[in-house]
Order: structure tokens, then sequence, then C-alpha cells
């Protein structure tokens, strides 16, 4: 039996003493960030997904890189669908940080899953994947900092509206609907179109320049270059009673 007199989960001198030491160690050597909250607009119960997302918050907190030794396993990998980039880091955010800092303007209680945290350093913007917030140990009896495992983040029709160009600049840069590039009139969201109903879309804007095989007649050039379908035997196989 563990000695009565010391009460290590209901103290609360103690446990706010280890939470003002860890929020000034993640200030002192932590790095400043901008953390931006997904706006879930169209979120679909059964696959647990939102197609519509939103980013209309940017806010500057501290968070602490905890892989200092670079990004975690499985980097790249090359799947049916193509070359995957999974670039982990796992950072630590303070509760305290948390709920005084982000928790007033997004009335979340804690670090959501689809969030983005955009770093100046780097100019990269990373994904929470897991909140780690159910540690199985806590620091005498309350949990001090969130765990969150990120991933690069890769544009899927998001509508970013944060007010930070770096982080605007993602739909513009990667979006391929049209009337992300097509020209307004000033001051206003009335697109300008042709006599024949058609967009008129920036000079800048190609479609190839975002999207190489967005094109269906680029997929054959492709795949010319990785199977040879002219020979009578593409894949290589041997016939067994042609060898014999």
């Amino acid at each position: 039996m563990t000695n009565k007199f010391f009460n290590k989960f209901h103290f609360g001198g103690e446990q706010a003493l280890i939470q003002s030491l860890i929020t000034e160690a993640i200030q002192i050597y932590g790095i400043d960030v901008i953390y931006v909250p997904r706006n879930l607009t169209n979120f679909d119960q059964l696959y647990l997904t939102d197609d519509q997302s939103t980013y209309s918050q940017a806010i500057r907190t501290t968070v602490y890189l905890q892989s200092v030794d670079g990004f975690g396993p499985q980097q790249n990998i090359f799947t049916k669908f193509g070359l995957e980039i999974r670039d982990n880091i796992t950072v630590c955010m303070s509760t305290r940080i948390f709920e005084t800092e982000i928790q007033p303007i997004t009335k979340q209680e804690r670090p959501m899953e689809g969030d983005l945290i955009y770093f100046d350093l780097n100019k990269k913007v990373f994904q929470c994947k897991f909140t780690n917030n159910k540690e199985i140990f806590y620091e005498l009896g309350k949990l001090p900092t969130y765990q969150m495992t990120c991933e690069l983040f890769a544009y899927s029709d998001e509508t970013f509206n944060t007010g930070v160009p770096e982080i605007d600049a993602i739909q513009t840069q990667g979006s391929l609907n049209i009337l992300d590039h097509s020209i307004t009139q000033d001051n206003t969201n009335n697109i300008i179109t042709t006599e024949g109903g058609g967009q008129i879309t920036l000079p800048n804007f190609d479609v190839q320049n975002v999207d190489p095989v967005a094109w269906n007649d680029e997929v054959p050039k492709f795949a010319n270059n990785i199977i040879d379908e002219s020979e009578n035997n593409a894949f290589g196989f041997i016939n067994v009673n042609e060898s014999q």
C-alpha cells in the first residue's frame, strides 16, 4: 500500500508547478509556429472524413519539436498510386499554452486531427494525424502536454482564407479548380467571363504545371517509359515450352 500522507493525484500546487516548468521549457527550447485549425463543413459520419474542409484562422503559438534528429520512418514510399512522401514529425504543445492561446479562439478541447502547423523555418505545412491526449503515465495525475504526430500536408481541395499569404498560397498553387484561377472584378468575387460564358483564367495558370498527368493524353506517354507494349511479351515472362 502506498504512503497515504503523499497525495500524488489531487495536489493542485504540485501539478501547477510541473505545468509551469514544462511550459517555460517549451518557451525556451521550442520554436514559433502558426497553428491553423480545421473547420468541418460537410463531415461524413460514416467515413469520418470531410471533403469541404476550410481553414480560416491562423494563431501564432509555440511548440517543442521532439523529432530533432529528422523526419520519422517511412519518409518516401512508392505505392500503386504513385510516390508518397510521408515526412513525420512529433511536436509537443503545452496544455496551458493551448488553453490560453488557442482554445479561446477555436473553442476546441484539444488539438484536433486535421489541424495544420506552419513552420516559418522551412516554409512547410504539416497536418496533425494523431493527438496523444491520454498518456498512460501522468505527472502527478495531470497531463501537462499534448503530443501531436504530424505528416507533411497534401492539398486536397481545401479552402484557405487565413490572411497569411504563405499559407493561403497552398490553395492557389495546388488547386485544379478553374474557379480558383479565374479573373474576378475589383473588390468583388464576380468572375469575368467571355461572351460564350467561359471563365477567363489568369495568364500564369497551366493545369499541367500543377499536375503533369491532369490531361489523360499525357498518361500513355508516361506509361511508355515504364512498359514497352510493342513487344509480344511486355512483362518479360518466359514461355516454358519455348525455352525447352
